[in-house]
């Protein structure tokens, strides 16, 4: 059962040691789609919050930070087509009023972080199986990406949002684009050697040995460039997940043992997200649409006007 005294788990001792001298306590280096936004509201209710995550960037209902009224999604656009090398006030400012970070777009950066801030402890959350991530990818963000998509209403959709008149209603649209783009060049920069020069989002959608070899590469890099120490490996479907998280982060065993670990943006919920997608797109349809049915409804009341003039 979770645990009931929201109060008592946001105490002090729920901190990392560390915690008044290190912006960020705990970084989250799993790719999207292994468990991520369920580890943001474990971290959000484990006291190690608010939690820094895709979510904060787009402005979602109910996030806890101001990353999107500051504009992140262009910092991060520049971070990667810059290199994705950044000063140290850059990650302090990103970062300003967050205790953690896990997900896109700082996952990408998490050895990076991981050096900035020495006392911060790594989660890296992983799937049962490179295949199983492949799939939950394909139901999820695949349907949002270039070259991802499997069937044509998923495209025509993606095509119409990045339309210069889909963009006059809602720009944001172009720069979360812009800001994707550089990510993945942070991503091939990062891996290097096959993935340098062939790895896109598109690619790891539709080749599903393609995705498993990048998976797996991911993971690697990240087990090899954080020392053990500060590292847990944490599969987010294992029954024991809520007891290892707590554990790792200082909790004693009983109340590590007593915390019921969430599970959140699940494919169902994935669905939601792009059928809300879609009626947003439609929507911008509407003032055509409209201007077409009142023009047409003015031209034919000309047309009668004009037809009892002639009649006199």
């Amino acid at each position: 059962q979770k645990l009931k005294d929201q109060e008592t788990m946001a105490t002090p001792n729920l901190h990392l040691p560390s915690a008044a001298a290190e912006p960020l306590q705990v970084i989250g280096a799993g790719l999207g789609r292994t468990g991520t936004d369920s580890l943001r509201l474990a971290l959000n209710e484990l006291g190690f919050g608010p939690t820094y995550h895709m979510c904060e960037v787009l402005g979602v209902p109910g996030t806890l930070g101001d990353a999107y009224k500051r504009g992140h999604v262009d910092v991060w656009a520049e971070l990667g087509e810059a290199g994705g090398e950044a000063d140290e006030r850059t990650w302090d400012d990103l970062f300003r009023g967050y205790r953690s970070a896990v997900d896109m777009p700082s996952q990408v950066f998490a050895v990076q972080l991981a050096e900035k801030y020495p006392g911060a402890k790594v989660v890296l959350t992983v799937r049962a199986s490179a295949g199983v991530w492949h799939e939950s990818i394909n139901a999820a963000w695949c349907r949002f990406s270039k070259g991802g998509m499997s069937n044509w209403l998923d495209q025509a959709f993606f095509d119409y949002r990045g339309s210069e008149y889909f963009n006059f209603f809602l720009p944001f649209e172009r720069r979360f684009r812009r800001q994707n783009a550089a990510l993945e060049g942070v991503f091939r920069r990062t891996l290097g050697g096959p993935y340098e020069s062939t790895y896109s989002t598109g690619r790891i959608c539709s080749d599903r040995e393609y995705a498993v070899g990048f998976y797996e590469a991911w993971n690697s890099y990240i087990m090899k460039n954080i020392p053990e120490e500060r590292l847990l490996v944490l599969e987010t479907g294992d029954p024991d997940t809520g007891r290892k998280l707590g554990l790792f982060l200082g909790l004693d065993e009983e109340t590590a043992g007593a915390y019921e670990y969430p599970h959140a943006n699940s494919r169902r919920l994935f669905a939601v997200v792009v059928a809300i997608g879609r009626i947003e797109a439609a929507l911008t349809l509407l003032p055509p649409l409209l201007l077409y049915l009142a023009g047409k409804k003015l031209w034919r009341r000309i047309g009668g006007v004009v037809g009892r003039i002639k009649q006199d």
